[in-house]
């Protein structure tokens, strides 16, 4: 299947147990879904074309609760706790599942023990964007300017832990650059202070700053993986730099194993056209 901003890779069924409600369809009533990160951003984004299919397709209303802050765990936590009757869902990037868990002692949460993955969502590349202040148009020229002025040029994240973050980092450890850290509740946070020229430069989603590069308000230096809407924009490997892709993937409270099975196949499998039409495949 091609990737591009937005394209379903898959939402599979891989729930397994008894159900709790076998005289219920599914959904019989609203399905939420909560998102650990700030509206704007890739996931929220991909999270509100998915809510906005399956409603269509379930004829049911499907609810995006955005709970952002703390890298992801402030949701993660949110949707840990909830009821396991197959009505809260995590639609999630890697961090809160699968980063978090080593970098914080004490989290609120299990993730293996709390979730189970119901389905991969969308494989998102990254590009890093400059402001058209900074005078780089090329990763070997900003990478020059980390090296050259050591702290002096900011990046925004959506927080440490997160890709946005992560693939700046290893972009220090292998060029030897060094970058000002900015933190953000979620890269639709971000932005405006990205745009206003209070940072120097960000690494968002693609999807989230296509029409930002389009309209010329960001300069895009390299992007995780070509894209046609940005044809010339380098791979990190045409660039000769390294850098990491984590994709969001939809996960869900693990007593939900126990949704009733009619539900666990409509959302898990279901009908691709449903998705092609809401943008979500290509």
């Amino acid at each position: 299947m091609k990737r591009s901003f937005g394209s379903a890779v898959g939402i599979f069924l891989v729930l397994t147990g008894s159900p709790a409600h076998t005289q219920e369809a599914w959904p019989a009533r609203p399905v939420k879904f909560i998102v650990p990160s700030s509206p704007g951003g890739g996931t929220d984004l991909y999270a509100r074309q998915l809510a906005q299919a399956l409603s269509e397709a379930l004829k049911q209303q499907f609810i995006v609760d955005n709970r952002p802050g703390a890298s992801g765990n402030i949701g993660a936590e949110a949707a840990a706790k909830s009821a396991p009757d197959g009505y809260t869902f995590l639609v999630t990037a890697n961090p809160a599942i699968a980063v978090n868990p080593s970098l914080y002692k004490n989290l609120p949460y299990n993730a293996e023990r709390d979730f189970t993955p119901v389905a991969r969502g969308v494989v998102a590349p990254l590009v890093i964007c400059v402001h058209p202040s900074v005078p780089a148009r090329t990763l070997a020229e900003l990478v020059a300017l980390g090296k050259r002025e050591p702290g002096k040029l900011s990046f925004g994240s959506a927080g440490t832990g997160s890709p946005t973050f992560l693939g700046i980092r290893m972009l220090e450890e292998v060029s030897g650059a060094k970058f000002l850290h900015v933190p953000f509740k979620g890269i639709g946070n971000m932005m405006p202070s990205l745009l206003g020229g209070q940072l120097s430069f960000a690494f968002p989603d693609a999807a989230v700053a296509l029409a930002h590069i389009r309209a010329g308000k960001l300069i895009p230096l390299a992007i995780i993986e070509h894209a046609p809407q940005l044809p010339k924009v380098p791979t990190f490997a045409g660039a000769k730099a390294r850098a990491r892709n984590l994709d969001p993937g939809v996960r869900h409270p693990g007593a939900l194993r126990r949704s009733p099975e009619k539900g666990k196949s409509r959302l898990g499998g279901g009908d691709p056209s449903q998705r092609h039409r809401a943008g979500l495949a290509t």
